[in-house]
This record gives structure tokens, sequence and C-alpha cells, in this order.
């Protein structure tokens, strides 16, 4: 792609007042018409969460080897102020994030020595609501609306349906470590032999994140919880492409008809351009999304075609989860 291009000006812009990156605004939290009672309602529901309810059955509350875990919400359409729930020099760590019908909801991971840290909180915030400005801790509590303790649910990412039940299946387990992974990773696979859980031998590594695979069952993942302070969440595992791979070509015509009949294209004005390196443009499953004429190389001497092999993929992402 030698030789001069033209510059690419944007031109329908606007301006906006910078904002730091993480700074919050404060307008999105909750304004709490009557901040002690709310601060009260606060505190009696931790203090239930510090209890241990015999009454409780193994699947209703979860409790770490070392610590508890807490599931906290915010009102809904508005936002949790989930960054002050981390404490890291206290041990006190944010293991997920999710929403739910617009409530934002944060699962955290407490030591059994630091329980009584977000009941400090509360109390600074009522202590300091006699003084002029802003309450202590103000945009934490005031953001917080329900605190319970974690339920499994509270770890599995995706629509519950998928979560397991009786039957075991391959499911992700999303790892947190700061320093040596290798640690982790031994500490968990011990605790995996130490309940009988098939556990793959490979993982996948991000920073500060590592996904390991493992055949569970409900059952399975609260035990995993029990014992192993490492996880921040569980996901359904997807399933392999190898059993496609192995489809001779005729089998693989049979399933792309089938999928194809039950494809609804809707009448989308929406126009995405891929830059990528070609295109297999008589792919059965993208050909009815591109648009006529939209195939195009900087040199036109050059082929639209896929010759690496990626730009097909990235054209499949179209269909999002639906395939």
């Amino acid at each position: 792609m030698a030789g001069k291009k033209r510059n690419i000006f944007l031109h329908e812009v606007n301006r906006m007042s910078y904002s730091a990156e993480g700074a919050h605004n404060t307008d999105s939290f909750p304004v709490r018409l009557n901040p002690r009672q709310h601060a009260e309602h606060i505190e009696s529901l931790l203090k239930q969460c510090m209890e241990e309810i015999p009454t409780q059955t193994k699947v209703e509350i979860l409790r770490g080897k070392e610590g508890l875990y807490l599931e906290f919400s915010g009102e809904t359409n508005k936002e949790l102020n989930t960054k002050s729930l981390e404490n890291i020099r206290k041990g006190i760590r944010l293991l997920n994030i999710q929403e739910e019908n617009g409530t934002t909801k944060a699962t955290v991971y407490v030591p059994l020595d630091k329980t009584e840290y977000y009941l400090q909180k509360v109390d600074e915030y009522r202590k300091s609501l006699a003084g002029k400005g802003n309450p202590k801790n103000n945009d934490l509590i005031r953001s917080i609306e329900y605190v319970r303790r974690a339920k499994i649910e509270s770890f599995w990412i995706g629509e519950n349906e998928f979560m397991p039940a009786q039957e075991a299946v391959w499911c992700e387990v999303w790892l947190r470590y700061k320093q040596n992974k290798d640690v982790v990773e031994a500490k968990f696979k011990n605790c995996c032999k130490e309940l009988n859980i098939a556990c793959k031998s490979q993982k996948i590594s991000f920073p500060e994140k590592m996904v390991c695979l493992v055949k569970a069952n409900k059952d399975n993942l609260i035990d995993l919880l029990r014992i192993c302070d490492d996880i921040t969440e569980f996901r359904r595992a997807p399933k392999a492409t190898s059993f496609f791979d192995g489809l001779s070509r005729g089998e693989q015509k049979d399933w792309e008809d089938d999928l194809l009949e039950r494809l609804r294209i809707g009448d989308s004005k929406t126009t995405v351009c891929l830059l990528d390196t070609g295109i297999s443009a008589e792919h059965p499953l993208i050909k009815p999304h591109i648009v006529r004429g939209g195939i195009q190389s900087v040199d036109t001497a050059w082929f639209t075609s896929d010759h690496d092999g990626h730009g097909t993929e990235m054209a499949g992402r179209l269909h999002g989860q639906a395939l």
C-alpha cells in the first residue's frame, strides 16, 4: 500500500468538555431524601450478610475458604459506585459486574478478617451527615440499593438457563491473579483434583485474568467457590467447531441450508464498513448481507477474495451470538 493517500476528514462532529477516564458523574447516583434512614437500611442488610443462618441450604449461601462473597445492587437506571467497593490493600476484591434490567450488580470477595469494612464505611457516612458539605463515602453509600450474600447466580455470566443443573457440562472458570499466575493455576487445578472435577490442561491468559475449562454441574461450581478464592465468574463454554470441520462438503451444505431457512434478515438501514484482506463473497451466510458492488480494494489490480482467511471470519461477526 505504498504511495500517497488522501487524508480522512471527519465533518459532522461536536465539541465536548474533557472528562478524565474513570471519573464519575455524581448526578448519575441516586439522591437519598432521607440519608440517615438509608444508612440504617444498608447497615441492617450488611449485618444480615455477616450472620450465618442455620436454615440456609448449601445452594442458598456461599462462603469461600477464607472469606465471604457479597452481591451489591444499585438502584434501577442509576449508577452503582463499583470502583469504591474494592480495596485491594485490604484484600477486598471486585469479582464481576453485571447489568440486569437496568440494575447494576457487583460481586465482591471480602476476607473473613475484613467483614467490618463496609459497616465502617456506613458508620462514617452516618456520623458525618450533620456536618457541612457532602458526608464521607457519600457516592458509595447512596449508590447502594441492596446487599445480600452472593449466590451461584452472582458468578454466572450469561443467561441462567445455560447454567448446568444436575448434568455436568463444560464451563469456563475465570480466575484472577496479580503476579504469579502459575501459582493460581496450580492451586485451582489442585482444587479440581480434590473435588474430582475434570479440568482441561489448556488455558487462556489475559492481563490479571485466566480462563480454564472444567466439566461440572451446579453443585460442582458451588464447591469450587467454597475452596478456591480466585474465581471471579463462570460461563458456559462454547461448543467446539471441530464437529463441523469433520463433516463432508455435502453434510456441511445441509447444515447451511437448514440455518439459512431459520435466519430472519431484517430491513435495517445500518451499514458496517469492514477493512480487511478480502472476503469470500459467495459464502451463503454472508452473501445476503453484502451491498451490491460493496467489495473493493485500495488498488484495483488487487483481488478482493479472502486470501488470508481472515476477512470472512470477521464478516461472520454480523450474526453475533445467533450462531
